[in-house]
C-alpha cells in the first residue's frame, strides 16, 4: 500500500495488474493495466455450461464475493440483483481480467445492448467485489428489478444450489 497525493493505493499482491485508488468520500477507482475486470456467479463459471467464453480470460481470483441477491430463473441461470432482500446479501463468485473482445461477446450472451436498452435482459453494472486481495471494481451482470417467479437462492452461491438440488429426492423437487 502506498500513499500519493491523497490517494491511497493497493496493488494485487505478486500480480502487478490491478490498482485502486481511494479518492475523495472514499470513491473505489479502478486501474489496470492487463484487462477489464468482470464479476461472474453463473454459466461462466469455470466447470459451468458457459465457461468456454472466459477460455483465454485470466482468472485473477478462483473465489469472489460481491453485494447483491442471486436467483434461480428456472431457465438454467441464475439472476443476480442488488434490489430488494436484506442489502447484506451477497452472491460467491469468479473473479476475471479480460480483453473488450471478450467483453463485447458477453454482452451479447448477457442479451445487453447498452446501459438502460428495454431490449436488455441484464444490465452491465461496476460492483465493488471482495477477494482475499482486496476490493475491486469490476462489471457485473444484473437484473435491475426482482425476478418475477424466480427461487431465491440464499446462499448467493449458484454451484451450490445446484448441487443441493440434484441430491435432492424428484419428489422434492
Amino acid at each position: 500500500m502506498e500513499s500519493a497525493g491523497g490517494r491511497e493505493r493497493i496493488g494485487i499482491a505478486g500480480r502487478g495488474m490491478i490498482r485502486l485508488e481511494y479518492e475523495r468520500a472514499g470513491e473505489l477507482r479502478m486501474r489496470q493495466s492487463e484487462g477489464i475486470l468482470v464479476f461472474v456467479y453463473g454459466t461462466l463459471l469455470q466447470g459451468e455450461a458457459n465457461d468456454r467464453w472466459l477460455r483465454d480470460a485470466r482468472r485473477v481470483a478462483p473465489e469472489a464475493v460481491a453485494p447483491g441477491t442471486l436467483y434461480d430463473t428456472g431457465r438454467g441461470y441464475p439472476a443476480m440483483t442488488t434490489a430488494g432482500r436484506e442489502s447484506e446479501s451477497t452472491v460467491l463468485g469468479e473473479l476475471y481480467a479480460i480483453d473488450e473482445q471478450t467483453l463485447q461477446a458477453l454482452d451479447e450472451l448477457e442479451d445487453f445492448y447498452g446501459s438502460g436498452d428495454p431490449r436488455n435482459e441484464y444490465e452491465r453494472v461496476r460492483s465493488v467485489v471482495r477477494t482475499e486481495h482486496g476490493a475491486s471494481e469490476a462489471w457485473t451482470y444484473v437484473y435491475e428489478r426482482v425476478p418475477t417467479g424466480c427461487t431465491h437462492i440464499p446462499t448467493g452461491d449458484w454451484r451450490r444450489y445446484r448441487r443441493e438440488l440434484q441430491e435432492r429426492p424428484l419428489r422434492d423437487r
